[in-house]
């Protein structure tokens, strides 16, 4: 954040292309790292509205507003072919952390996923299941997602909860969680995630 030139200024495209999980199977496949954000859920004139978390100072929790848990992907939506965002929160993310860790299907990346959605309100719930077939992602579809252009820290960055830091590069492309061990233990009720401990979100 910081002063710009109005004149030379050209805004920059924050790839607004999100996937909406609908009811019954929704089939993708992850192609970049897991993106780790906090984000404030807030009710005004009748209308929900989302902010993302600034982290330090941030003012929605100095008024004791507390966060949310989010993790954020470039998918490709098998329905359409078509490169866009996927955001969810810890329930949804749970099962895949649990995919991730199982040395049968390990990186997210490596095969396509089924989230299948039911239900309505708070009672909708999730259900992730992996494909039991690994295969690459192809030349055509990196490149599809090359040309879509989605930043996901110029979409959702700007907090300290974001982790700044590239993750391990693997051939042929990324698929290393930005998620550290030590997030990911969640021994201790403090380290849970608050979507974790409210068990509502998606």
């Amino acid at each position: 954040m910081g002063y710009i030139d109005d004149k030379t200024y050209e805004p920059e495209s924050t790839g607004g292309n999100f996937m909406k999980l609908v009811d019954g199977e929704n089939k993708i496949r992850i192609v970049t790292p897991t993106y780790y954000f906090r984000k404030h859920n807030s009710q005004e004139g009748g209308k929900f509205k989302s902010v993302i978390c600034i982290g330090e100072n941030c003012p929605l929790c100095a008024e004791g507003d507390r966060a949310k848990s989010r993790y954020a992907w470039v998918i490709i939506d098998r329905k359409d072919g078509q490169a866009k965002i996927l955001e969810v929160g810890w329930s949804v993310y749970e099962q895949m952390l649990s995919l991730a860790k199982d040395e049968e299907y390990g990186d997210l990346n490596t095969y396509d996923l089924k989230i299948k959605k039911s239900g309505e309100g708070l009672g909708t719930s999730y259900a992730v299941v992996a494909s039991p077939k690994k295969t690459d992602i192809t030349k055509a579809e990196l490149d599809l997602v090359g040309k879509a252009d989605i930043d996901l820290d110029k979409v959702f960055g700007g907090g300290k909860y974001t982790k700044k830091e590239e993750p391990e590069v693997k051939e042929p492309f990324k698929v290393s969680l930005a998620w550290s061990e030590k997030q990911a233990d969640l021994g201790d009720e403090s380290d849970m995630p608050d979507d974790f401990l409210t068990g509502k979100e998606d």
